[in-house]
């Protein structure tokens, strides 16, 4: 270091320059760089010294997501199992597939539930939690007296698909609906639920009956996302009309294009079961008809079928080699209801003479377009048509042939004979006004029942008018007001008690809403025959035949047809077998589109 006091101020000077200019040039060298110095390649230094190697990260694998398609019937209205409106094989196929229930097939469901159990209310009280926090919602028949008590509790890892927890708000919202909604399937066994308790924010769930129901399994099936709708299920005519926004099944909905005829599933990745689905995607392809299913099959485009055949669908099915087929009939029936409200059905005496002018085999042909297959319920003979001969033969002789020039030599037209007043006298709804008959507009088989039903009744010399409605509307305002005399629908019954009491049920007084008793018959005697039949007095089976002795008794429906399904399938897909192990393909399996969550496609393994 320079000691500063010994050097003169000249050569300081020079000392300043000099630390300046190497400062100067020191920057530019920073700022402009030359050029990197040249490398000999053959220098012993630089060769001797290890190279690294250059690496890659490997490329991942392609991944492939299983995925098949399976051909449906086209919705006919919204995604809700719960709704007349709705219900058909897919929207029952897709609800199993995606929302929970407490129960399935009787059995505890283990993914949604950790426990349930039915108990009096003393054996309640005794054993509720002290200090626990609980919210009360009641709305029900609260002055009698509670009578059975049900005790829910959720899986701690149960949740919809967007995270939402599965609580007892789910079970509040399905009963409200089902107690005040219009045109709900099984509504009876709700109506005696009086109050819901929640806890343990809301996986612990405490539900008072105040009259006792021996099928409490069926209560809260098919949960809907509350977090989504309206509180108090004011909503549930059209909330889930074009989507299921939330699912807590193995499935979700992941888009519904009507126009294309698909919707599409997709596995539930937050789904918490052990035992996720195992196919990632399902497409379910609307299907138009037999050639449409036939050539979907046969091409490979679809791995299934699961719809409601036509006339020769079954046939063109069957036809395809390697094909696996079934025929079963489903819990839908065509049929009529008679409105009791109507001025011209309030006495049976009318209904009764109305009940003998329709030809029931008739009707089910026209409304389904197949003579093959039907399943047609027990029926009385019906009056003669007059002018008509259903029976007569089709056959085309020779002299119908056309010309050999291509014209029309030798045809003949023929004719239908008009009803004579003499035959259409004996009817006396021939004096009344004109009938009104309603039918779900969505629904073609019950709007070429309907349709058939005005000619048939024409034949007798009966006015009628055809009013295409949706069952909603129906079953709000239009049946309840007596604005229509009958209604031509899809009923619902699975064959439970809850299905017997809910078609004798009585209409709801405050809201006027009528659910699954269409006709509007209620007396005091009915009311106490469903206490009876929720309350386990009678068999499943032994229900249902006193519901249906009713309404023939009193005339109060014509069941025209039972819901008829064909199930096909290829070698695609592996569907297990009843006891978990895999079926073998020549031995067809009774696995509807509702068990597609333990399929696997073929040569894959679980």
């Amino acid at each position: 270091m320079l000691d500063t006091h010994l050097v003169s101020p000249p050569r300081r000077l020079a000392l300043a320059a000099t630390s300046v200019l190497c400062a100067g040039l020191l920057a530019a060298c920073v700022a402009n760089p030359g050029p990197p110095p040249l490398v000999d390649p053959t220098d012993p230094t630089l060769s001797s010294a290890p190279q690294p190697e250059e690496t890659r990260a490997p490329e991942p694998a392609p991944t492939t997501r299983s995925e098949i398609s399976v051909g449906v019937e086209g919705l006919r209205g919204g995604l809700n199992p719960h709704l007349l409106s709705d219900t058909n094989p897919t929207v029952d196929a897709i609800a199993d597939l995606t929302l929970p229930s407490a129960f399935i097939d009787g059995d505890m469901n283990d993914d949604l539930l950790v426990d349930a159990e039915s108990m009096a209310p003393a054996e309640a009280k005794k054993a509720a939690e002290p200090n626990v926090e609980t919210e009360v919602t009641g709305d029900g028949p609260a002055a009698a007296p509670v009578q059975q008590v049900l005790r829910y509790r959720i899986h701690p890892e149960a949740q919809w698909s967007d995270g939402t927890p599965i609580t007892g708000a789910d079970f509040i919202y399905l009963w409200k609906a089902k107690t005040h909604a219009p045109g709900v399937i099984n509504a009876a066994p709700y109506e005696a639920i009086s109050a819901i308790r929640t806890s343990n924010g809301g996986r612990a769930v405490e539900v008072d009956l105040t009259s006792p129901v021996i099928e409490w399994e069926s209560l809260f099936s098919h949960l809907l996302p509350s977090h989504l709708a309206a509180p108090e299920a004011t909503d549930f005519a059209a909330v889930f009309y074009n989507s299921l926004p939330a699912a807590g099944g193995r499935y979700l909905v992941d888009a519904v294009d009507r126009s294309r005829g698909i919707i599409t599933l997709h596995r539930n990745d937050r789904f918490w079961g052990a035992d996720p689905a195992h196919i990632e995607i399902l497409h379910l392809h609307t299907v138009t008809g037999p050639m449409h299913a036939a050539d979907l099959l046969r091409s490979g485009q679809t791995a299934m079928m699961d719809l409601i055949p036509q006339e020769t669908t079954i046939t063109a099915v069957q036809l395809l080699p390697g094909m696996q087929s079934q025929i079963l009939t489903g819990p839908r029936q065509l049929r009529i209801d008679l409105n009791t409200e109507s001025a011209a059905f309030r006495s049976v005496d009318a209904r009764a003479a109305f009940t003998r002018l329709v030809d029931v085999p008739l009707l089910a042909q026209q409304a389904t377009g197949r003579r093959s297959y039907l399943a047609i319920p027990d029926h009385p003979p019906a009056t003669q048509i007059p002018g008509f001969d259903g029976d007569a033969p089709t056959q085309l002789s020779a002299e119908n042939n056309w010309g050999a020039d291509g014209g029309t030599a030798g045809s003949r037209w023929m004719s239908s004979t008009a009803p004579t007043s003499s035959s259409t006298a004996a009817s006396p709804l021939a004096q009344g006004p004109a009938l009104t008959i309603g039918y779900d507009g969505a629904d073609a088989t019950a709007s070429a029942a309907a349709r058939t039903l005005k000619d048939l009744l024409a034949r007798h010399g009966i006015d009628a008018n055809t009013v295409v409605t949706d069952l909603s509307r129906a079953t709000s305002h239009q049946l309840p007001d007596g604005e229509l005399d009958m209604l031509v629908y899809q009923a619902y019954n699975d064959g439970t008690i809850a299905a017997a009491a809910s078609q004798l049920s009585c209409p709801d007084e405050e809201s006027r809403a009528w659910a699954a008793n269409l006709t509007g018959y209620c007396t005091p005697e009915t009311e106490d025959l469903v206490a009876r039949m929720l309350g386990g007095a009678y068999g499943p089976q032994r229900a249902n035949a006193l519901a249906d002795e009713i309404h023939r008794e009193q005339h109060l429906s014509i069941p025209i047809v039972y819901e008829t399904r064909i199930l096909a399938r290829g070698d695609g897909i592996v569907v297990p077998a009843l006891g978990g192990e895999a079926a073998a393909s020549d031995q067809p399996q009774p696995a509807d589109l509702s068990t597609a969550a333990t399929w696997t496609l073929k040569g894959e393994h679980r």
